[in-house]
């Protein structure tokens, strides 16, 4: 084919010439980059992200571990989607998995949907192979807490007052 191609022949000229399509000959002669040549990096320190649940708009649109570790004020849905990119799995298996819409996900993550009810929590932290922590003391402490663990923090007094939201 690339002789062929090399010699001036059309892609539908290779495709007659040979018997097949001229789409198989252009997918032969300019392959389409795999998924492992898609590259997803966290937004704030730029590391490499496991690319095998993502699709390549979530280049420096998610956060790794490590730096989210250190922002555990961020949304449910930003902590979803670091933990689902790190376990490499797709938004489809997530609710296959957890035995949800793959809509209900994305929900989440695109901030849709703030919180999940404690049973969905439980049954993502499961599938996800994330712990859970609660903290005690309000803000938890972040320095040395594993990056495969998701912090919950009570409500502040604020918020405990005013449960639909604060003033």
């Amino acid at each position: 084919m690339a002789e062929l191609r090399a010699a001036g022949l059309s892609f539908m000229q290779i495709g007659r010439e040979l018997g097949v399509s001229r789409q198989a000959v252009r997918r032969a002669l300019e392959p389409q980059p795999s998924k492992r040549d898609v590259r997803i990096r966290c937004r704030l320190c730029d590391r490499d992200i496991n690319p095998a649940g993502a699709v390549p708009r979530d280049d420096r649109d998610v956060l790794c571990l490590s730096c989210l570790a250190k922002l555990p004020e961020l949304s449910f849905g930003e902590h979803l989607k670091a933990f689902r990119l790190a376990a490499g799995m797709k938004v489809v298996t997530l609710a296959e998995k957890a035995g949800v819409r793959p809509s209900v996900i994305s929900s989440y993550e695109h901030g849709r949907t703030e919180t999940p009810t404690w049973q969905l929590l439980m049954q993502l932290l499961r599938v996800l192979g994330v712990r859970l922590a609660v903290s005690s003391s309000g803000a938890p402490e972040v320095s040395g807490t594993p990056a495969n663990v998701f912090l919950l923090a009570p409500p502040s007094s604020a918020e405990a007052e005013h449960p639909e939201g604060v003033d």
